[in-house]
């Protein structure tokens, strides 16, 4: 994610990649890592769910999308990671 403002965001996904106004995200924050002991591979990143959003803008290399819902307690972060759950092809 790029920019937070109010229920406002910012993604660094765009037309190039596919995005499209209508689109679904969920934005949210890496918890625990998970490790391969014997290789110390990474086999997994737990991501929590802070909010949900819906693509309103789209560019070339970038987005904005609207807060739809979010989880109580949580706030939004430019660290959070952005993941495309519907997009509008599939609705």
């Amino acid at each position: 994610m790029v920019k937070v403002s109010g229920n406002t965001v910012y993604i660094n996904l765009g037309k190039s990649l596919g995005i499209m106004v209508g689109d679904r995200i969920n934005i949210s924050y890496e918890g625990e890592t998970i490790v391969d002991t014997k290789t110390g591979e990474i086999l997994e990143r737990e991501l929590i769910l802070v909010a949900e959003a819906r693509v309103t803008r789209v560019k070339d290399k970038l987005s904005e999308a609207i807060i739809t819902s979010k989880t109580k307690g949580m706030a939004v972060s430019e660290e959070d990671v952005v993941e495309v759950v519907t997009s509008t092809l599939e609705d």
